[in-house]
């Protein structure tokens, strides 16, 4: 922290030096979070299928031809026919056709529409359970929605694609999701020690000593009372310890092994 602002300041090697040290829990979290994605992804998993039919859309009184001034005013009337192609007299009549065991409202969010730029093509795609199912349901909307069309308004309906059977489904989970998944429990974990980093007002180095308390440091003194393992001091594994190489049980310790140890020999060596 700043000795007047009482801010801790950062610097990139401080953030790079938190991604080093927790890059092997980082990686353990996201691993964890997208086996449990998948896992739950798995166990929840309702295969869905789509079918797209294509069908083209003429004006009647342009007598089948397609002018510049037919393709501005094309968006009115292909709007027209994207509202009657979902509308409740004609996926009733597709429900009551095909024996459908759905409601208005579930069979209308099955279905979409697109309208590539600058065309007179209408994409109808609908999703079901089975593969069949979709391509049945899609042509049963193109052929009810184009009898209404033709009676009802003064536009020229004509099937340019019927449904496509698409044996693969629609709604599986993407490698990339799996990836955002993974990267956003590893930024997650980042952010939790970041924040642990600035909550952190610790001294823990020679440099940061001088940097925020403003003192020089003259030299380290050993705890001669540590209990830590460490090759030098008095602690009871250090060199002189109870453990250490001259301590009481070391190797020329009173209970050491070391053969020209007496102490040793007289004991047979005991530890």
């Amino acid at each position: 922290m700043d000795e007047q602002t009482n801010v801790k300041t950062i610097a990139l090697k401080d953030l790079w030096d938190i991604f080093v040290k927790r890059a092997w829990i980082m990686v353990l979290v996201a691993a964890i979070a997208v086996g449990s994605f998948l896992a739950i992804s798995q166990a929840l998993y309702v295969p869905e299928y789509s079918s797209k039919a294509t069908i083209y859309v003429l004006d009647k009184n342009e007598g089948g031809t397609v002018g510049t001034t037919e393709l501005n005013v094309a968006d009115k009337f292909l709007t027209d026919c994207t509202h009657a192609i979902k509308h409740e007299k004609v996926l009733r009549q597709v429900m009551a056709d095909l024996s459908l065991s759905e409601t208005y409202n579930s069979l209308k969010e099955k279905v979409s529409t697109s309208n590539p730029t600058n065309t007179r093509f209408i994409e109808v795609t609908v999703r079901a359970d089975t593969p069949e199912q979709a391509k049945e349901i899609v042509d049963a909307i193109c052929l009810e929605s184009k009898d209404a069309i033709m009676e009802n308004m003064n536009y020229e309906i004509h099937i340019f694609q019927e449904g496509i059977l698409n044996m693969n489904p629609c709604n599986g989970t993407s490698f990339t999701t799996y990836i955002l998944v993974g990267l956003v429990a590893a930024v997650l974990v980042y952010g939790i020690f970041f924040l642990m980093f600035m909550l952190d007002d610790s001294v823990w180095t020679d440099e940061e000593i001088e940097k925020y308390l403003g003192v020089s440091i003259l030299g380290d003194i050993p705890d001669a009372n540590s209990t830590h393992k460490k090759g030098y001091g008095y602690g009871k594994y250090g060199k002189y310890g109870r453990y250490g190489a001259y301590g009481k049980y070391g190797a020329y310790g009173a209970y050491g092994n070391n053969p020209t140890n007496t102490g040793a020999a007289d004991k047979g060596g005991k530890k």
